[in-house]
């Protein structure tokens, strides 16, 4: 992809307008800031959890971000956290492998590489083939803050404006629903090809620059780029709002 027309497109201005208004949000106040700050300190990026920390890292996750991963348990009896746990200790071997493997490898020089490992991370949790199975989105966040520079978080949010900018673009495999990880590869991917443009520019330091010093003093962190775009997507991909009855775009 032409860097100049991905950068035309995604807009850096415009981004770093996104970054300031998520830090600033009106509605929630400091609370997405907040939200960053504590569970990022659950989390000692590109190691591996305890099981039981894994547990209050999981559920910490699930409250402040609102993912209501439980919600899709249909055992009755058996939790989906305390399963992704099970899942998540039972592979704990590959999991400090993985992580540790990442440290080497830049996402925007060769995101093939990155692909390749985060699979041995992401199928483990998210059970392929099980498509009753609700929680893909949620494990691209946990895994996120494992590895914050290399693995995307993946929401509804961010598909609807990535898929915008990549129709836009003319890209024929634009990012879906993480159902598989041959699916969250084109996430990874993406991100890798934007983060490469922005970094051969100044974009990449002008939203870095906008999102420290638009946090709230008390809940600063510096956060990773890949951190800081999913701010930029999660802002563009606000679905629209529903007509009130009186306006001119109300139904008849």
């Amino acid at each position: 992809m032409d860097d100049e027309l991905l950068l035309q497109k995604f807009d850096v201005n415009r981004a770093c307008a996104d970054v300031h208004e998520f830090n600033n949000n009106k509605k929630l106040g400091y609370a997405l800031a907040a939200s960053d700050y504590l569970v990022a300190r659950e989390f000692q990026p590109y190691a591996a959890l305890t099981p039981d920390k894994a547990l209050c890292a999981m559920l910490l996750l699930d409250s402040l971000w609102g993912t209501q991963v439980s919600r899709y348990d249909r055992a009755g009896d058996i939790d989906t956290l305390q399963t992704l746990q099970r899942l998540y200790e039972k592979n704990l071997g590959l999991y400090q492998e993985c992580l540790s493997q990442l440290r080497g490898v830049k996402l925007e020089s060769d995101p093939d590489a990155v692909c390749r490992i985060a699979s041995n991370l992401f199928r483990p949790l998210v059970n392929e083939g099980e498509t009753h199975k609700k929680h893909h989105s949620f494990v691209s966040k946990f895994l996120h803050w494992h590895a914050p520079e290399h693995l995307p978080i993946a929401d509804s949010r961010a598909l609807r404006s990535i898929s915008s900018l990549q129709r836009k673009l003319g890209e024929r495999q634009r990012v879906a629903p993480p159902t598989t990880a041959s699916l969250y590869h084109r996430w990874i991917k993406f991100y890798g090809s934007l983060i490469g443009a922005l970094s051969r520019s100044d974009g990449a330091s002008r939203l870095e620059q906008q999102d420290r010093e638009s946090l709230p003093a008390e809940f600063a962190r510096s956060n990773s780029l890949l951190r800081i775009l999913d701010k930029v997507f999660y802002m563009r991909g606000e679905p629209p709002r529903k007509p009130t009855a009186g306006s001119q775009d109300a139904a008849p």
